[in-house]
C-alpha cells in the first residue's frame, strides 16, 4: 500500500509584511484597455478566460446598448415623422394622418369615409367644401377636448345610463309615432301594418344600438356641458343690465380726442402701447376741461326749458341726431352709446329729468330722459292685458259664434290681436305641421271642417279657431305624425288644450283654418321666462366661452397638432393669416395636383384677391385645372381659376 507523499505547503505571508514583488509589480502596472479584436484573438488561443472576455466584453456591450437606445429612438421619430408626411412613388407628399388631440388621432381614411354622402362631396359643390371639411375637422377636434374636460371634471357615462337614454328615446319616438291615439287604435293600427309595440320597440331600440358610440358621444358632450354651465347664476343685477331701457334725446359738446379703448380680455399691453393709451387718454381730458364751461352753460340751459330740448340740440349739438333734436331710440345698458360713465348717469335719472354734463367717449354728453323701463316693476305690467282678462273676452266672443251664430270673420276684423290675419278675417292658408306653437297646431288638426273650438290658451293669449279645409293624404301617402314637444312647459300647456273628439277622423297632411287671438300676458310668467332667457345666453356663452379657451390653448401648447396642409390653410383662413393660407394651399396643391379640386380652387381665389406679383407655372395651372375636371360646374370655376393664375404674370 503505497503512502501519500505530503503535500508541500507554501509558508504563509505575514499580513504584516511587504507583498511579493510579482503581485507588487502586477498592481502598480496599468490595467489594459479593453480592444474588441485582440481580446476575441486572445479568447480562442486560450489565452483569455470566460470571466475575462465577460469583463473585458462589457465595456462594448454597455456602449453597443448605448448606441442601440440611440438608434431606436431616432428611428422612432423619423418613422413618427413619415407616419405623418410619407411619400409616393412619383416623390409627392402624402398625408396619412389629419391630426392628433391629446393623444387621439385623426386618420385621413376615417376622416373620407365620415365625408362620403355628404353633399358637400358632390361635384357641383366644389367651391364648399374646403370649408365644410374643415368645419369637419372642427367638430372632431371639440369632440376630443370635451372628452378631455370631461375627465377632468370626473364626468362620464356608463353602461347603465346608456341603456337608459335608449329607453327614453324610445319612449318619446313611440309616444310622437301614436300621435295621441289611444292604446286600442295605437295596437288596431300596427297589426293592420304588420306590427306590433314590442316589434316597433325592439326595432327602435336596435337603430338606437348600432350608434352606440355617436350616442355615447352625445350624452357625454351634454353632461359635460350641463356641469359647465351650472357654474352660472343670474343675479338681479345681471337681469337690469340686460332688460332696463331708456330712451331720450342727447347733446354732445364733441372734443378733438376720443377717449382710447382699454385693452379687451385676454389682450395683451405692452410698454409702449400703454404710454401711448395714457397719452392719449391726457389729451382727451385735456379737452373736456376746455370745454367744460361750455357745456355747463348748455345744460342750465336745458335744465331752464327742458321742454325746449330737441330746440336747443338742433341749434348746438354736435352728435349726428342734432337734425331730429338729439332724439335716441330706447337703450339698454349694452347698447349705450358714450362709455360707461355716460351709463351709470343716465340710468338714475328719472323720466323729465335732464343731466348734468357727463363726460363721455367722444366729449361731453347732456341727456334728457323720456322713457324708461325698470326692472322688474315695469316688465310686470301687462301688454295689453293679463290672461284672465285676454280668456274673458274670448269667452264672450265664443258664446256669441256658438248661440248668436255670429260671423267669425267679422268678428275676427273687430277683436283679434294678430297683426297678420287680423284684416283678413283670421284666415290662414294650407299648412302642413311644424309652423305653429304646439298647442295651435294640436286644436288645428284635431277640428273637423267647419267646427269652431273652444277658447284655448297659447303664450301668446286666448285663440278660438275655426277649420275651413282638410287635406287628406293621397293613396299611398301618410300623413305627418304630432310630435309632442320635448320642454315640460310646452308639453302641459299642449296637454291643456280642450280637444274635440272625433274617433273616426282622418289624419290631414294640410289644413286651412281661421282664429281669432286675445292676446294677453302672465306677468308671473313673464318675468320667469325673462330670467329664464338670460340664464340660458348666459350658460350658452360660459360654455362656448371654456371652449374655445381650451381650444386657443390646445393650439398653443401643441395638444391639438395638425399635419394635414389643407386643415392648415383653412385654420389660417380663420385667422385672416392669407399668408400663411397661400403657403399651406401650395403644398397640398403640390401634393394633390390632379385630385382636391377644393385645394385648386381656394389658392386660385386667394391669388385672385391677393394680386401679384406670383410666379405660377403653366404646369401648376394645367394640375389645377385638370383637379378641376371633375366638377360638373368646371365651365365657370375653371375659367375663374386659369383667369385668376394668368394674372399673376
Amino acid at each position: 500500500m503505497s503512502k501519500r507523499r505530503p503535500t508541500r505547503k507554501s509558508p504563509a505571508v505575514p499580513q504584516t509584511g511587504p507583498p511579493p514583488l510579482r503581485r507588487t509589480i502586477v498592481a502598480e502596472k496599468p490595467a489594459r484597455k479593453p480592444h474588441l479584436i485582440k481580446d476575441l484573438r486572445r479568447a480562442m488561443k486560450g489565452g483569455l478566460s470566460v470571466h475575462g472576455l465577460r469583463e473585458h466584453l462589457g465595456h462594448w456591450m454597455k456602449y453597443g446598448l448605448y448606441l442601440f437606445v440611440f438608434a431606436f429612438f431616432v428611428g422612432g421619430v423619423f418613422s413618427f415623422g413619415n407616419a405623418a408626411f410619407k411619400h409616393d412613388e412619383s416623390g409627392r407628399e402624402q398625408f396619412p394622418k389629419i391630426a392628433r388631440v391629446f393623444g387621439s388621432t385623426l386618420l385621413r381614411e376615417d376622416r373620407d369615409k365620415l365625408l362620403q354622402g355628404l353633399p358637400v362631396m358632390r361635384n357641383e359643390m366644389v367651391t364648399y367644401r374646403q370649408r365644410e371639411i374643415g368645419n369637419l375637422f372642427d367638430q372632431w377636434a371639440d369632440s376630443e377636448l370635451l372628452k378631455h374636460l370631461a375627465a377632468q371634471r370626473h364626468v362620464s357615462v356608463s353602461r347603465a345610463d346608456l341603456n337608459d337614454e335608449i329607453e327614453k328615446q324610445v319612449n318619446e319616438a313611440l309616444e310622437a309615432e301614436r300621435s295621441g291615439m289611444d292604446e286600442k287604435a295605437w295596437a288596431y293600427k300596427l297589426q293592420k301594418e304588420g306590427s306590433s309595440a314590442t316589434k316597433e320597440r325592439d326595432n327602435l331600440r336596435a337603430k338606437l344600438t348600432e350608434n352606440l358610440d355617436r350616442l355615447s358621444a352625445k350624452l357625454l358632450e351634454d353632461r359635460v356641458r350641463e356641469d359647465i354651465e351650472k357654474e352660472i347664476t343670474i343675479t338681479d343685477n345681471d337681469l337690469k343690465e340686460k332688460y332696463e331701457e331708456i330712451g331720450g334725446r342727447v347733446i354732445l359738446v364733441r372734443v378733438t380726442h376720443r377717449k382710447p379703448f382699454a385693452p379687451m380680455e385676454g389682450q395683451k399691453e405692452d410698454a409702449e402701447a400703454l404710454k401711448r393709451r395714457q397719452d392719449d387718454e391726457a389729451a382727451w381730458r385735456k379737452d373736456l376741461d376746455a370745454q367744460k364751461a361750455k357745456a355747463a352753460d348748455i345744460a342750465a340751459r336745458a335744465k331752464a326749458a327742458p321742454a325746449k330740448f330737441a330746440d336747443l340740440a338742433k341749434a348746438v349739438s354736435d352728435d349726428y341726431t342734432k337734425k331730429d333734436g338729439g332724439k335716441l331710440t330706447p337703450f339698454t345698458h349694452s347698447s349705450a352709446r358714450f362709455g360707461d360713465e355716460f351709463k351709470k348717469a343716465v340710468f338714475a335719472l328719472k323720466v323729465g329729468q335732464v343731466s348734468d354734463p357727463i363726460a363721455g367717449d367722444e366729449g361731453w354728453v347732456i341727456f334728457l330722459a323720456e322713457t324708461k323701463k325698470s326692472w322688474p316693476d315695469d316688465f310686470k305690467k301687462c301688454d295689453p292685458r293679463t290672461m284672465d282678462e285676454a280668456k274673458a273676452i274670448a269667452d264672450g266672443l265664443y258664446q256669441r259664434l256658438a248661440t248668436q251664430h255670429a260671423d267669425f270673420a267679422a268678428l275676427a276684423k273687430q277683436y283679434s290681436d294678430d297683426p297678420g290675419s287680423k284684416d283678413k278675417g283670421g284666415e290662414y292658408p294650407l299648412a302642413a305641421r311644424g309652423g305653429w306653437v304646439k298647442p295651435f297646431e294640436k286644436m288645428a288638426f284635431a277640428l273637423d271642417v267647419n267646427e269652431v273650438s273652444k277658447p284655448f290658451r297659447t303664450a301668446f293669449g286666448w285663440h278660438i279657431m275655426q277649420c275651413l279645409e282638410r287635406e287628406l293624404p293621397k293613396a299611398g301617402e301618410t300623413a305627418p305624425p304630432f310630435e309632442e314637444p320635448k320642454d315640460a312647459k310646452d308639453k302641459a300647456e299642449t296637454d291643456a288644450v280642450p280637444l274635440p273628439s272625433h274617433p273616426s277622423l282622418k289624419e290631414a297632411k294640410r289644413v286651412r283654418m281661421r282664429h281669432i287671438l286675445i292676446k294677453g300676458e302672465d306677468p308671473v310668467k313673464k318675468i320667469a321666462d325673462l330670467r329664464q332667457q338670460l340664464e340660458d345666453q348666459k350658460k350658452s356663452e360660459h360654455y362656448n366661452d371654456v371652449l374655445k379657451k381650451l381650444r386657443e390653448e390646445s393650439y398653443k401648447d401643441g395638444t391639438i397638432k395638425v399635419l394635414c396642409p389643407q386643415i392648415q390653410a383653412y385654420l389660417a383662413n380663420k385667422k385672416g393669416d392669407r399668408a400663411t393660407e397661400q403657403f399651406w394651399l401650395e403644398r397640398a396643391a403640390r401634393a394633390w395636383p390632379d385630385s382636391h379640386p377644393e385645394v385648386h380652387y381656394e389658392l386660385a381665389q386667394l391669388y385672385s384677391q391677393r394680386g401679384g406679383p406670383f410666379q405660377v407655372s403653366a404646369a401648376v395651372q394645367q394640375a389645377a385645372v385638370t383637379a378641376l375636371s371633375a366638377s360638373d360646374n368646371v365651365a365657370e370655376v375653371a375659367k375663374d381659376l386659369v383667369a385668376a393664375l394668368d394674372s399673376m404674370y
